[in-house]
């Protein structure tokens, strides 16, 4: 098996204008492990975007560290399970850009949730934003597009929150805004994670610390600019679930070029704090599935949004909320429709016997029963319920499974006249075969008729 690596999902690319412009990998399948199983399973996505040159694919290290202990059944003592952190995602000190686009770990790691559901972690790494390679577009391009993919975006920031740290989140704000006609929040959730956090006497380190500070920043202070409220009270309505950690310096030694990961070198503050850290994100109970508009994705759906969200952001202008919200729509209501007649199959399928015909009246009963469960959930699921393109969404659901009905129809007709011929022929053969034993025994009673002619000739002479 090739070893596990990172796989570009996106790359940023020299255009003939000399900007720099998103390409989507075609064939992240192929570069993927376990890649059927991953395509049928629900996925859970922890991506880490931020400013470049910020220890985002150093954290990402220890997170591969964590699940690959979690995978095997005990995460117990992962952080010490070797002495040297390894470079899965690459990272170096310095001053330049190394990730570029965004990656995606080709190791998918099957954690067993406490409920039994089976799901697939995937780590994403960004391209550093704001560095002096990529456009401001660009970068808040990336941002969007793995906001848009994970279920957990962790925001990594340098010593404090900025109100231009916020301003990124705006896009998101927005598009969520015009879409808060769903029952569950459209964005799932978000963690800012504040490194080398210089004010541990104020704010502790670690998620406790983290969440008191968050509140003084998102506080709604009155005399804040109008937008930048709307702003701080859009972040707390519409991400499902906002947190904070803070986080100590690793120590001086990670910054030297003499660095290749000894556990012995980072500082055990640090150490501590990622240790509780890893567990309030990855653990099994703590884990979150992928969802859009509250349903679940597979890795097969994801990789289906990737592609149309692609599409809204390769042009090379940021696309506007009411764009994304509209791919969203249209594709989760497409799933969702899928996933409706799907669920019609299983309906029929548990209740008839290929072996056997159901007669007409029950059968139309199974068809009815079936189709209004499928509408249903499809009402539960889709999204912009009062929408003309969800209309026709439904309206397209409701013709396919008619035409699924009159194919089963069909079906169960053709069993009727198969399980009737069966039976005429039944019959016939039974027939025969009463003949044939009337005919042995007919020839068996002329059999003993000719021994006592005989008998009785023997007798006479």
């Amino acid at each position: 098996m090739e070893v596990p690596h990172p796989v570009q999902l996106t790359t940023l690319v020299e255009t003939e204008s000399g900007a720099e412009r998103f390409r989507l990998n075609q064939n992240i399948w192929a570069e993927m492990q376990s890649a059927d199983r991953l395509q049928k399973s629900k996925v859970a996505v922890i991506s880490v975007a931020g400013a470049f040159r910020k220890g985002k694919s150093f954290l990402l290290n220890f997170f591969l560290r964590f699940l690959k202990a979690a995978s095997c059944g005990d995460a117990s003592q992962w952080l010490r399970s070797d002495e040297r952190l390894s470079d899965g995602f690459h990272w170096r000190s310095g001053s330049e850009r190394d990730t570029t686009g965004i990656l995606i770990w080709s190791e998918p790691f099957f954690i067993r949730k406490p409920d039994g559901q089976e799901v697939a972690v995937l780590l994403m790494d960004t391209q550093g934003t704001f560095d002096h390679q990529s456009t401001q577009q660009d970068c808040t391009s990336i941002f969007a597009f793995s906001t848009l993919l994970s279920s957990v975006q962790i925001f990594n920031i340098s010593q404090n929150i900025q109100e231009t740290d916020l301003q990124h989140l705006r896009l998101f704000v927005e598009f969520a805004s015009i879409a808060s006609d769903s029952q569950d929040s459209v964005l799932q959730h978000l963690w800012f994670l504040i490194r080398d956090w210089q004010y541990p006497d104020e704010y502790e380190f670690g998620v406790e610390g983290g969440r008191q500070y968050l509140d003084k920043v998102l506080e709604c202070d009155p005399k804040k600019p109008m937008e930048n409220l709307e702003l701080r009270q859009g972040i707390r309505k519409f991400f499902e679930n906002t947190s904070c950690c803070l986080l100590p310096h690793p120590g001086f030694a990670v910054t030297r070029k003499d660095f290749h990961g000894e556990l012995d070198k980072i500082s055990p503050e640090f150490l501590a704090e990622i240790d509780k850290l890893a567990a309030r994100i990855l653990s099994p109970e703590c884990l979150a599935s992928k969802a859009v508009n509250g349903r679940a994705l597979t890795g097969s759906e994801l990789i289906t949004f990737a592609e149309v969200y692609y599409e809204a952001f390769r042009s090379g202008r940021l696309p506007s909320s009411r764009t994304i919200l509209s791919a969203t729509v249209d594709l989760t209501n497409l799933a969702v429709s899928k996933a409706s007649k799907e669920l019609f199959e299983q309906k029929v399928a548990s209740r008839v016997d290929p072996a056997a015909a159901v007669t007409d009246e029950e059968f139309e009963s199974l068809l009815g029963a079936a189709t209004l469960e499928a509408l249903a959930y499809f009402d539960k699921n889709c999204m912009q319920k009062s929408s003309e393109a969800t209309a026709d969404c439904r309206a397209g659901l409701e013709e396919d499974l008619q035409q699924q009905s009159q194919h089963h129809r069909l079906m169960n007709q053709l069993r009727s006249e198969k399980i009737a011929e069966e039976e005429r022929n039944q019959m016939l053969a039974n027939d025969i075969e009463s003949l044939h034993k009337d005919n042995e025994e007919v020839a068996r009673r002329m059999v003993e008729m000719e021994q006592r002619f005989q008998q009785s000739m023997k007798e006479l002479s």
